[in-house]
């Protein structure tokens, strides 16, 4: 069988304008294609998914959810691909952590469209989830075998936060951007991170200080379905509150029914995200208010998860 390969939805207009026929997620076993056992064996394992665009399909792919992953760059492209809710079941799926939480500084629009999901069953039976607190368009770096993001003949890798070869990994990637930059006081203006430890220790300094806790809770809530008129009245709530002007009340953690939803949480894990793919990640629904800097650099880095 195939190594684990990261599926990556694109929207469906990039799919139809790619004309070269190569798609970055790519692989149909060569098992299923010999015989009719073989073929047995490998479905055992997968199941075989066919994009359609227009009514027409465009793409079909093996999906292995033991060994492959799905890459959501857009939660609003995800909602056009319809059917996930039949080959979920023991998959990873990778999202972008801040359109799946609502805060201060993005307001509700994009926690909307991730809740949508989640009620609508397209998470159903995910195993793990995880949550890119970076993503890096990456294409000219190259490493060493022991330090490559993206593994054999990979497109889109994936890091976790806690993994001991981030710093070696990240290194080329920020000379790369220095080297882009004309003078000192022009880098100095776009990059706040100097160093790979610097940018590693702010972003486990984001994920500790509420980003956990605030995809926790909008994965909790959206499995509760309660009216709105219940939620202060609700033995369910607390009395802390979060949120787009502070609208949003956290969960009561040592309520049964919250415990038990707790036990049925995928497991989460903040990772960094190497895309080296050619087709852009679609634009995204500007949500007010919007305090963030979102200029998109090439690298990236001007990106970080700046809240």
């Amino acid at each position: 069988m195939p190594q684990g390969k990261v599926i990556y939805l694109h929207s469906k207009i990039d799919y139809l304008k790619d004309h070269s026929g190569r798609y970055p997620s790519f692989g149909i076993p060569e098992l299923s294609l010999v015989c009719r056992e073989s073929k047995m064996i490998a479905s055992k394992w997968g199941i075989g998914l066919r994009f359609c665009g227009f009514d027409q399909p465009i793409h079909c792919e093996w999906f292995d959810p033991r060994r492959d992953s799905i890459y959501i760059p857009s939660i609003h492209i995800f909602k056009g691909w319809h059917g996930w809710r039949k080959c979920m079941g023991g998959a990873t799926v990778i999202l972008n952590v801040l359109e799946t939480v609502e805060d201060q500084y993005r307001g509700r629009l994009p926690s909307k469209a991730f809740k949508w999901a989640i009620q609508s069953g397209y998470f159903d039976g995910v195993r793990s989830i995880d949550l890119a607190m970076l993503t890096i368009k990456c294409r000219g770096v190259s490493w060493d075998k022991e330090h490559d993001a993206y593994g054999e003949e990979g497109h889109v890798g994936v890091v976790g936060l806690d993994d001991k070869r981030l710093p070696a990994i990240l290194r080329p990637v920020f000379d790369a951007v220095r080297g882009g930059y004309r003078d000192r006081m022009d880098l100095l203006r776009h990059i706040a991170h100097r160093r790979p430890s610097c940018l590693l220790k702010h972003l486990h300094g984001e994920w500790n200080r509420d980003l956990k806790f605030l995809f926790e809770e909008q994965w909790l809530f959206s499995q509760l379905r309660v009216p709105k008129k219940e939620q202060f009245e609700s033995e369910l709530f607390t009395d802390v509150v979060f949120g787009y002007k502070g609208r949003r009340r956290a969960l009561n953690r040592e309520h049964d029914i919250i415990r038990k939803l707790i036990a049925k949480m995928p497991e989460i894990r903040p990772v960094i995200v190497f895309d080296r793919t050619p087709t852009p990640v679609p634009e995204q629904i500007l949500d007010r208010p919007n305090h963030w800097d979102n200029r998109r650099g090439y690298d990236g880095l001007e990106v970080v998860s700046n809240r």
